[in-house]
């Protein structure tokens, strides 16, 4: 049963039926933060490869506060620039 019970619920939601919220839409008046591409290309683990990787920098970004790090290793997707800035906006991630 419990086994039924959480195939019906990992199974419930998709990426194919999910419904973005309002923190996933561009608002009026947020300040957009910047996306910076570098290349890392010189690993000791994997010599010879090469990997791209951004950096999110959100428009109030103080060099003097220290600041959050969000890490995801398949790029940026699911439109986080824009949730970042909306929370952030609202005061609900700092």
């Amino acid at each position: 049963m419990l086994a039924l019970f959480l195939v019906r619920t990992f199974s419930a939601q998709t990426t194919d039926n999910y419904k973005p919220g309002l923190d996933s839409k561009q608002q009026v008046g947020v300040p957009k933060g910047e996306i910076l591409k570098f290349t890392f290309a010189s690993s000791k683990i994997f010599p010879g490869t090469t990997r791209d990787y951004w950096v999110y920098v959100p428009a109030q970004y103080n060099l003097e506060k220290p600041a959050c790090v969000f890490v995801c290793q398949d790029g940026i997707r699911y439109e986080a620039p824009t949730v970042f800035d909306n929370l952030i906006n609202k005061k609900r991630c700092r």
